[in-house]
C-alpha cells in the first residue's frame, strides 16, 4: 500500500513495512529460514555500530473464534525486546528489560541508547 516502506540499517538490513501491523527488520537480499531477523511486529528501533535494538508488540487473532478469520491485530499486553548483531548476524530474542540492560553490557551496547518509534528512524 501507499505506507509500506523500507529502510536502509547496517549490514544490509533494512525495516520492512508491508502493512500497519507488518514491521519487521530482515536482511536486504531477503532470507532463508535460519537467517536471524527480528519479526513482527517492530514499533521501536535504536542502532549501534552493527547492533539493531528493538522494541515489538506481539499480534494476536482479531477473531480468535473465528477460524476462517486470519487477520492478526496488536496485543496490548505482550512487548519485548530484541537485539540484532546485524555483522555476524546472530539475534538476542524475546528479552525483557532487564535482559536488555544486561545483554547490552554484554556487547559493550552503551544504555544511552534511545528507542525512536520506526516511523520517526
Amino acid at each position: 500500500g501507499g505506507q509500506d516502506f523500507t529502510k536502509e540499517l547496517p549490514n544490509k538490513y533494512m525495516i520492512a513495512r508491508t502493512s500497519a501491523h507488518q514491521i519487521q527488520i530482515v536482511p536486504e537480499d531477503g532470507c532463508r529460514e535460519d537467517t536471524p531477523i527480528i519479526p513482527i511486529k517492530v514499533i521501536e528501533i535504536a542502532v549501534h555500530d552493527e547492533f539493531i535494538i528493538a522494541y515489538r508488540q506481539g499480534l494476536k487473532a482479531r477473531s480468535p473464534n473465528n477460524q476462517n478469520d486470519g487477520y492478526m491485530i496488536p496485543d496490548p499486553d505482550v512487548f519485548d525486546y530484541w537485539i540484532l548483531d546485524a555483522k555476524i548476524p546472530k539475534a538476542y530474542a524475546n528479552l525483557e528489560k532487564q535482559k536488555l540492560v544486561n545483554t547490552m553490557d554484554s556487547l559493550q551496547i552503551p544504555n544511552s541508547i534511545t528507542l525512536i518509534n520506526i516511523y520517526n528512524y
